[in-house]
């Protein structure tokens, strides 16, 4: 199933459920939807297109399926976001993503994530100079955050091992 592009742009729509069934969001799907407040994104979506979520100023609660690969320009930009976890699937975050928001917390379990920046103060970074990243010690995560100079903290019990595989300690 699909949702096509600009479906709810600009709606009143605050509350939405999405099927599980769904494998397709189109771009600007629910732009400008100042009223919506959270989202579930199905395990079956791979892409969070171009502006999908932008400008959603209410914004606050996403909760991304473990389907979701790449998280495409400008998709969550001016949204009310503060705090996202993009898990171990999630392989490409692109420019702009999540800038002008009020992200301040972002925890990245995949530590060969490709982040689109090219320098500190980069106009196209993908998240809010203020956001705190949180990733593997020793990953790309941990590049980009020193690269931008934003602020990195290692999440326990992650490492890397090598250039292509990581690991996990469980201690319960």
């Amino acid at each position: 199933e699909e949702i096509g592009a600009s479906a709810f742009n600009q709606t009143q729509i605050n509350n939405i459920t999405l099927p599980s069934s769904l494998t397709t969001l189109g771009r600007e799907s629910f732009a400008a939807c100042y009223s919506l407040t959270g989202i579930t994104i199905p395990d079956r979506v791979c892409v969070i297109p171009s502006e999908c979520f932008k400008d959603c100023s209410a914004l606050t609660t996403v909760d991304l399926g473990a389907g979701v690969t790449t998280i495409d320009d400008l998709a969550f930009y001016g949204s009310g976001i503060t705090e996202i976890t993009l898990g171990e699937n999630i392989e490409a975050i692109n420019t702009m993503a999540f800038d002008s928001t009020a992200l301040s917390n972002v925890y990245i379990l995949n530590p060969f994530i490709q982040i689109e920046y090219s320098s500190q103060n980069d106009p196209n970074d993908p998240f809010p100079s203020t956001a705190t990243i949180s990733g593997v010690s020793g990953s790309t995560t941990g590049q980009y955050a020193t690269t931008t100079g934003k602020s990195f903290q290692a999440i326990p019990n992650m490492g890397v091992c090598g250039t292509s595989s990581y690991w996990k300690f469980d201690d319960t």
